[in-house]
């Protein structure tokens, strides 16, 4: 490990160590230990713009990031029954293939909407009454911004970064988590039901790793500035 203390000077975990440390569980080795930085979750200070889908009724929300492996997700969700009283929105993805996507439509029952993209993801989680959604840094960093309520659907393979991550979220009671391998129409409908309309507190976290990168990016700077001399690089996880 010698080499890389000599490459790195700091390592960002984009995370709260009260969640999920890396360093306790061994993913960084502790020998590197002196150079990690917890910036806590790149959560707050998102902006959000309007919302570009119009529904008549409160909705619920599904969405598979990008969409390339979100097949089984959307699938599912499309075809779980809507709770009464509500709509159903289900964003696909850009990269899903076109040939899944006409699945999605197929399956979707009724009050239930497929897009393939909208304007802003951010500010449909906001408007939504529940989501389920897959584990990608990304899509949790915009979930818990909100105090929408959220299902978390990891993939497994070929990394299990989003199982861990859903996991570690879903010990605190800050998300909810389904294994995929258990995921069918039946238990997103139950969940949907139960989860619409409540709030989850989400103020015990540490989210504020948008406004922490700023003052360690800063920080690091003015050292470079007053040693010139030594060449530098920065790891983030």
């Amino acid at each position: 490990m010698g080499p890389i203390r000599s490459y790195f000077d700091q390592i960002w975990v984009y995370g709260d160590p009260a969640i999920h440390d890396p360093l306790r569980t061994g993913e960084i080795p502790e020998i590197l230990g002196s150079l990690v930085r917890y910036t806590g979750y790149l959560a707050a200070g998102r902006v959000s713009h309007r919302r570009s889908t119009l529904l008549d009724k409160p909705y619920v929300l599904t969405m598979a990031g990008g969409g390339s492996d979100g097949l089984a997700l959307v699938l599912a969700a499309a075809g779980a029954e809507v709770p009464e009283g509500y709509e159903h929105l289900v964003i696909t993805g850009p990269q899903m293939p076109m040939e899944h996507r006409r699945l999605v439509q197929c399956a979707a029952g009724p009050g239930t909407s497929v897009v393939v993209q909208t304007r802003d993801a951010l500010a449909e989680i906001e408007g939504a009454s529940a989501i389920v959604s897959m584990g990608g840094y990304n899509s949790i960093g915009e979930i818990m911004s909100t105090s929408t309520p959220a299902l978390i659907v990891p993939r497994t393979e070929p990394r299990r970064e989003q199982l861990i991550r859903a996991s570690a979220l879903a010990r605190r009671g800050i998300v909810d988590m389904c294994h995929p391998d258990d995921l069918s129409p039946e238990l997103v409908a139950d969940w949907f039901r139960g989860a619409a309309g409540t709030r989850v507190d989400r103020s015990g976290i540490d989210l504020t790793g948008i406004t922490a990168l700023a003052l360690l990016a800063a920080d690091l700077l003015a050292t470079e500035a007053s040693t010139p001399e030594r060449r530098r690089a920065h790891a983030a996880v």
